[in-house]
């Protein structure tokens, strides 16, 4: 009998966990308010992304296409109407995200990454990419991806002005 409930109680246990796994989502590093909604945002095939004009945004933007068009197969461009646009990158005044801080809302139609700075909105475009499918990182077209972004709401922003490594050389020889 107590194996039986032993059984019973281990079957249950594993189907919370594949439940909740599912449900989760994982952003490295791990930001400091994220809020999983219900639904999904499908990338479409011409994906627009909308942002300033700005000599420091060229490099994100560009990571950005590069990154969506190659493993989708889909062609993206920037476009200056926001109403067009799927993807909206934003530099907003003042400095409550500080210089690398942002917040990523996705909903049903559209992805919007606020920054006070460049550097933020990179780091949201980071983010962006991690919740898509693993298959993004691919130097070529994949076919049968199902390209959806869960709807989340993320705000991040760096603990400390000064980010790190300590390689402690006394253990870890180096050679």
């Amino acid at each position: 009998m107590t194996k039986l409930f032993s059984i019973i109680i281990l079957l249950l246990f594993a189907s919370y966990l594949t439940v909740h796994a599912q449900q989760s989502v994982k952003v490295i590093p791990e930001p400091a308010s994220l809020i999983k909604g219900s639904g999904s945002f499908e990338l479409p095939k011409e994906i627009r992304i909308s942002a300033p004009a700005s000599k420091e945004l060229s490099p994100t933007i560009q990571f950005l296409q590069q990154k969506l068009s190659t493993a989708t197969g889909y062609t993206a461009s920037t476009t200056t109407d926001i109403k067009q646009a799927n993807i909206l990158l934003e530099l907003v005044p003042g400095n409550q995200l500080g210089g690398e801080g942002y917040t990523l809302s996705v909903n049903s139609t559209k992805i919007l990454i606020k920054a006070n700075k460049p550097a933020g909105l990179f780091y949201g475009v980071q983010s962006l990419l991690q919740l898509l499918p693993p298959a993004i990182e691919s130097k070529q077209p994949v076919e049968n991806v199902k390209w959806e972004i869960p709807v989340v709401e993320i705000k991040d922003q760096p603990k400390l002005n000064w980010r790190g490594l300590m390689l402690d050389v006394s253990r870890h020889f180096l050679q």
